[in-house]
């Protein structure tokens, strides 16, 4: 029984770990992105809350998250944008623990190709997503999903040393 209970411990700790790891990872990675790309927005005169707000388009509708102004929108997309952060995040730490061992291209590689999904497949599945996915140029887009995975990747390394 003792061996059972110590055997369950370890599996438990190992999974608790790599989630709260992981979100750690995904919430740095999320809120750098976040900041840079309202940063640029701003400087490519898009809005400084469009980004957010564009998010929470996909939620609310697209109409409400064409505002460029914060509110409920702004709100419901910071929470959204987190959310799917800390997910991808775990993955992707699931993915280095399993697979490479590797945190910082594995990291980099995952987020250009969650980029690549984003734009070529979720983006076309309704107009909410679609606004997402074309509201920047592509190559910031690219830019800042390639950044995310240098964030979540470092973070992780430092959190698993």
């Amino acid at each position: 029984m003792t061996v059972l209970t110590a055997t369950t411990r370890t599996i438990d700790t190992g999974i608790s770990s790599l989630i709260r790891r992981g979100a750690m990872a995904g919430i740095a990675g999320g809120l750098v992105i976040a900041a840079v790309g309202m940063i640029l927005d701003a400087a490519l005169r898009v809005g400084f809350w469009a980004l957010p707000n564009a998010i929470g388009g996909i939620v609310l509708d697209p109409v409400t998250g064409a505002s460029t102004a914060p509110g409920l929108v702004t709100l419901v997309g910071v929470i959204l944008h987190m959310a799917l952060s800390i997910g991808f995040g775990v993955a992707t730490l699931f993915a280095i623990r399993m697979i490479t061992r590797e945190h910082v291209a594995t990291a980099i590689a995952l987020g250009l190709g969650l980029w690549l999904v984003n734009y070529y497949v979720l983006g076309q599945l309704s107009a909410g997503a679609h606004e997402v996915a074309t509201l920047n140029p592509i190559w910031m887009a690219g830019m800042l999903h390639a950044l995310f995975g240098a964030i979540t990747g470092l973070v992780s390394r430092a959190l698993e040393s």
